[in-house]
This record gives structure tokens, sequence and C-alpha cells, in this order.
């Protein structure tokens, strides 16, 4: 044997066995190869074993050696020949895949041991080996011996141990020999053993002879399937289904993308024969399980029997540039809103584009610069309107797609000329308790109006002395409307588009109002007799004529303030006053100067009997002439009380506490203090101001027709003429009553005042 080869032998051996036991092994999960290399002199045969691995995911696979040499002592002969035989190489194999695997072996040279030109032949069938020992008729031959083989003839594997043990010819150096083959998965060795024989003699030809054989272990295929699902898209596109028993740890997915219109195919969701796993918000298809791209790998699991993969189309809806073009005048904007696929995109300049998704509905709507209202939409390829005279509207897209908002100028305005008597008109929209669209205070002055179908009630303010003539219009039409209650002054004017809109209200002198018992008594009135035109009504306690009027927020009200009191002490009942019957009676003192002061005072009677708190007190040093604007009364100041005497002797502490409203007051019986604050409740100072007359504070002391008429302290009436404040029935803290106050330029309907003020009494029916 040469020398320098047989080192080189050894170092690959040496390389490739395990430094644990001596042996070779190797574990993948499809393919293990076990490499002989083996080489005859006239002394001897040898044989190299290597290891070669593939690599694996799935399952494992693994192939062992008991050692890598194979040694065979060979003498030469004259006559009948020598037969020798190696040592046994030990192969285990042990795989976790399901199915099994396939154990085979190849040579590189089917024919011969070759060296140089000479070389052994191999036995040309399976043969005995008692007779491959015996018979010179195998002289210069060999073959090997594994321990399991596979009988074509029969087609069986046939155990090949003991005495009938065989020798087979050399492996087929392209399909190879199969050694067994296996079903189930084997988690111990299974070990074979393989042995090589040869018979040589004097003819044998002096050389060295070499030849390489592998050992395969195949994992069987585990069988798998792949079937596809559309889910909601176009089936005819979906990818062939695959039904596939051919062994593959990883499979490449087909490349072609499934179609849905409107939607893009996002990727495959892998769920069950009934289940798509697949949830859908918004339009965007998510899965719980395990997703795939086109073109993917699938990894197959060999550990299982089969391998089932039902895989669905997953999607999410295509999203459209829609460009949005303002038409005509005045268009501000477009809003398109969905709550479900997204918050509202507002396009706001001509020309602007927003993204639609595919097939939605997202309701439209066009805003304008003031002064201008809407016209139509039109769309052009690809979209699809509600309506095109509606606003809002919905709109739908399927492709890139122009939409256009057009506007116009908006309804015309009307136009209100005053008449005799006349110094604002208040407008509402839609009956008389809605909504507050301002006060026009200029004869000439002009509100926008916004609809054709809508009733804009006009309810004149009248200057002082004058009550409700008539109405006249053009364009559109007033008309009066006698469902409601009273009838008396409720006029509605309806617009017309494109022409020029007009109204003229006149009013006419009052009567002059007498003490006349024929007069409407005050005391427990009904609420149908207060109009929205001022009417004369009588405070039976003490015949004074007053003015009353139904106001913005759909209460009555006193036009004028209280005058109740005289320079003799008054007495009053619950029948006549607003107090209750088990207070019974309550005396208002007569009208002096004391007790408008915090520190103690003389009473009614001269001796002193503590401070303005607690003391009830009146005061008649009033101004008595009648001022143009704020109201028909005559009397432009009435009386000042400080909070004992308008609360009837109700609140009459220094310090009390903060909760609750006064439960009395000096209002003639059915009338009561309004509330005051910031209570936004019918029947307020607060809400009158704020629903009925916000637009323009002039128009709201008119309306309620507040006259600048100070306020009582220490003896002497303050900034009559400059400034008001009217008591409410609603504390403020422990010492302070909130009332209303206004002055020249402004209205402050939350401030408050000290209880030993004197301040005004304003009524209003409960």
């Amino acid at each position: 044997m040469k020398t320098n080869l047989a080192n080189t032998i050894r170092k690959l051996i040496n390389k490739r066995r395990s430094p644990a036991n001596g042996s070779n092994t190797s574990s993948v999960g499809g393919v293990t190869s076990l490499i002989l290399l083996s080489g005859v002199t006239m002394t001897g045969l040898f044989c190299l074993v290597t290891v070669q691995d593939t690599s694996a995911t799935s399952a494992s696979l693994s192939l062992s050696i008991s050692d890598s040499t194979i040694s065979l002592n060979m003498t030469p002969t004259t006559t009948a020949g020598e037969f020798s035989s190696s040592s046994d190489i030990t192969v285990g194999v042990n795989t976790t895949n399901n199915t099994g695997y396939k154990l085979s072996i190849t040579a590189n040279n089917s024919t011969n041991l070759v060296s140089g030109s000479n070389n052994l032949t191999t036995i040309s069938s399976a043969i005995s080996g008692d007779t491959f020992s015996s018979s010179s008729d195998y002289n210069n031959q060999w073959g090997y011996k594994p321990s399991k083989y596979y009988d074509t003839t029969n087609e069986t594997f046939i155990t090949n141990t003991g005495d009938n043990a065989v020798y087979l010819p050399s492996p087929n150096t392209t399909t190879g020999d199969i050694i067994d083959q296996t079903s189930t998965s084997n988690s111990a060795n299974n070990e074979y053993t393989i042995s090589i024989g040869a018979r040589t003699n004097l003819s044998t030809p002096i050389g060295e002879y070499s030849n390489t054989f592998t050992i395969t272990a195949i994992a069987n295929a585990t069988p798998y399937t792949i079937t596809y699902y559309e889910n909601g898209g176009d089936q005819s596109s979906l990818p062939a289904n695959v039904n596939d028993s051919s062994y593959a740890e990883t499979v490449v997915l087909s490349s072609t993308t499934p179609t849905r219109t409107g939607y893009n195919f996002t990727g495959w969701c892998l769920g069950t024969a009934s289940s798509s796993n697949i949830t859908t918000s918004a339009g965007v298809d998510s899965c719980s399980s395990t997703t795939y791209s086109a073109g993917g790998n699938l990894n197959l699991d060999q550990t299982a029997n089969t391998n089932t993969y039902h895989l669905y189309a997953m999607w999410s809806l295509k999203t459209y540039n829609v460009t949005v073009n303002f038409a005509g005048s005045g268009v501000s904007s477009v809003t398109f809103t969905n709550s479900t696929y997204g918050n509202a995109t507002t396009v706001s300049t001509s020309g602007g584009t927003t993204s639609l998704k595919h097939g939605v509905s997202y309701t439209i709507t066009m805003t304008f610069s003031s002064g201008y209202q809407f016209v139509s939409w039109a769309t052009a390829t690809n979209g699809t309107l509600g309506s095109t005279s509606a606003n809002p509207t919905t709109y739908t897209v399927t492709g890139t797609s122009t939409l256009t908002a057009t506007g116009k100028s908006s309804v015309p305005t009307l136009k209100i000329n005053f008449g005799t008597g006349i110094y604002g008109v208040m407008v509402k929209s839609g009956s008389l308790t809605g909504d507050s669209m301002g006060v026009v205070t200029t004869s000439g002055g002009t509100v926008t109006l916004t609809s054709t179908s809508t009733k804009y009630y006009l309810l004149p303010l009248y200057k002082s002395g004058y009550t409700f003539s008539s109405w006249s219009a053009s364009g559109g039409t007033a008309t009066s409307d006698t469902s409601a209650s009273g009838g008396y002054g409720y006029y509605y004017y309806t617009v017309k588009d494109g022409v020029t809109n007009t109204a003229t209200i006149s009013a006419t002198t009052l009567t002059t109002a007498t003490t006349s018992t024929s007069l409407t008594a005050m005391q427990n009135l009904s609420a149908s007799t207060c109009t929205h035109a001022p009417k004369a009504v009588r405070d039976t306690r003490d015949n004074a004529v007053y003015y009353i009027q139904r106001l913005a927020d759909g209460k009555c009200w006193m036009l004028e303030n209280l005058r109740l009191g005289s320079t003799s002490t008054t007495a009053l009942t619950s029948s006549n006053t607003n107090i209750t019957s088990s207070v019974g009676r309550y005396t208002l003192p007569a009208s002096g100067t004391v007790c408008f002061y915090s520190s103690s005072c003389t009473g009614t009677d001269g001796s002193t009997t503590g401070t303005g708190y607690t003391v009830p007190a009146i005061n008649t040093a009033s101004k008595t002439t009648t001022k143009t604007g704020y109201g028909p009364g005559r009397n432009y100041v009435g009386v000042y009380y400080n909070y004992c005497a308008a609360s009837a002797g109700g609140i009459c502490t220094a310090s009390n506490s903060n909760s609750g409203s006064a439960d009395r007051d000096i209002c003639p019986a059915g009338w009561k203090m309004p509330v005051g604050g910031s209570s936004n409740s019918a029947g307020s100072y607060y809400y009158l101001y704020n629903t009925g007359y916000k637009a323009n504070q002039d128009a709201f002391r008119y309306a309620l027709s507040t006259p600048l008429s100070g306020y009582f302290y220490n003896g002497s009436a303050r900034y009559q003429g400059s400034f008001g404040s009217f008591w409410s029935a609603t504390r403020t803290n422990t010492t302070n009553m909130y009332i209303l106050s206004v002055s020249s330029s402004a209205e402050g309907y939350a401030n408050s005042d000290y209880r030993y003020y004197g301040d005004s009494v304003r009524c209003l029916l409960k």
C-alpha cells in the first residue's frame, strides 16, 4: 500500500470522526450520505467512510457509523485463491420524519475496483457467502454484503445475516441499491452492517485499487396540499391548488396574485377548511394566523402525517384621488366624512384633492363664505352622487374622479323698514320660540335669510307709547300667524329667491292707560293674554297700570319697574302678592331714606332696629319722565327696594346660607322676580339675553325696557341716567344677591349687590 495515500485517508477519517465516541454522525432533515473510499493492494483492503450533510428544517435524520476504517488482509494463491472479508461497518439511522426514510448505497464505479489499467471485477449477481468463499470461479472478483437489501425480483426486503447471507454486486452508480425503507419515525437507531469481500489469486494484478461508495438516507416525503380561497375576490384569478407527494421541506408558493375589483391583494392568511382567520376593519383585512406573500416560502412539517394548507386571500380597499373643483361663487370648502373609514377630510381650495376608499359612501358637505349658498354637485366618471341637488349628500367612488361643487350668492337679504313708533325688529327662525337671528335696530336695516321654505318671525320692538299697527311686504310675504296664542302682532315672513325682499312694520299710538277697573288685572293673569305686542294691565293692590309683553324666551315680562309703595305702609296678602299662604300677610313700609346702609339705622317708627340688611326699606325718589326707546311706561324709575323689602321679608339677615332663592317677593300674585346668575332657563335675565338679543345689547335693554334708573344708597339716588340695577331671586353668596345691571354701553347680567342697596324690581309671569 502506498504510504502517501494511506496518510491522506487517515487525515480525512480524523477530520470527520466524532470526538465523543469515534463514530461519524450526521443529523439533517432530508438526505444524509456516508461516503466510503475503498482501496486494495495485494496486502489488504481498506475503506474510509466520511459523512456529507444537506440542510433541512422540518424533521431530523441521523446516520452514524461505528468505525471509518475497514481492513482486509489478503494472501495471493496460485490455485483456488483466497477469500477475505472485511470487518463490519455498523450504520445507525434514526429520524423524526413521520413517514420514515429510505437507505441506499451507490458506487462511483459499478463494475470494478480500479488501479490504473488493472481492476477487480464484481460478481454479476447475488451469491451466498459460502459459494463466494469456496468457488474459484469467483477469483479476482469482489462484492459487498449488507445486513439488509431489497430483492427486486420478489419486491421485498431481505434480511441478509447469518448462514444465508449473500454478497451483492457493486451498487449501481446512478440509482444505487436500496438497503432498507421504513414508513414511520424512529427515535432510536435502526442498525445495519456492511462488509466487503474479495477473492484473489496469483493472477490478480498487483496494484492499488480504489472506488467510492455513498450511503444515503432520504426521508420519505410527507404529502402536502395547498388550497387557495378567493375571500371575495375573483375565483378564476386564484393560483392552481397543489396536491403533491414529493419530498419537500420548503415550498415556494405561486407568484400569481388574485384580483378583486376595488381592492389590493395583501397576502395569504393560513386558515382552516372552515375558518379564514381573517377580520376586516375599515376595508383592511388582518390575519390572526401565519401570513404568506405571493411567491413566498411555505415550510412543510415533515413530522406530520400530512401537510394541509388552506390559504385565504387578504385584501385592502383601494384608494382613489378625487379632485374637487369649486364652481360658481362662494364655496369655501368641501368635507368628506365617514365614521368607519376615516375622519373628515376637508378640501378648502378649488382644484384640491383628497383620497377616498373604493365603494365607500362618504357624506359630503359644501360650506360657503358669508352671503353664499348651495347650488349643485356634479361629478365626472367613477363617482356616484346620492343627489346632485342636496347638501349634504353622499359620494361613492370606484376610480380616480372629479367632483364639482357649485355655489352662488345666498337668498336675497330682507330689508326691514320702520314705521312710526318702531325702534327695532327681532328676527327668529322657524317659530316664535326658535333661535334668534338678531335684531334690526335701524330702519332700512337688513337681515340675511337662508331658506325660502322657512318661516322667519318678525317681532317688533315698540317705542314708548306705541303698539302694533300693521305689516306690509314686497317680494316675499308677511303673514299673520293666527294659530299663535293671542295672535296680535305675530307675523312671519317667507322670502323669495331672486327678488328684493322688503317688509315694513308700523305702529300706532297707544291709548292712554287709565286706572279703569276695565283693564285686565295683573294678579293671576292668564298667559294667553300676554302677546308679543305691549298690553296695558292693572295691579289691583294700588291700581297702577303697567305694560307687559311676551319676549324672546316665550315668557311674559313687565316692561316697567315696579312702583308699589307710598308715604304710608301697605298691607299685602297672599291673594294679591307673591307671598305664601303660610306667611299670610306682609306690611310694606312707607317710603323713606333710612336703612340703605350697612351700619345700624333708624326704622320708620323712629327706633334703632339694626342694619340695612335686616330692616325693610323703600324709597320713591324717582325720575318720573318718560324715556323714549325704553318701553311704554310713564314712570321712568319706579321705586327702590332693599332686599328685605323686595323679598317681602323673606331674606332680611346680614349673613345666611348661600343656597336657594327667595321663596317670595313683592311682585303681584302669579308673578315673580326673575332668576339671576348664569342660569340658562327661560325666565332668567341670562337666558333672555343669551338666546333672544345677544346680537345687539341695546336691543336687549330696549326689549326688556330697562331704564338707566340708578340705585339708592345711604340717603340718595345715584347714577340715574347712566346705570340701572334690578334684583333677582337668586343668592350670590351669604351677603349678596344677583342683579341684572345695565349701562349705556353694556349689559352685565351676572353682577351682584349687597342686600342693603336699593335696586329696582322687575317681575315676570310665572
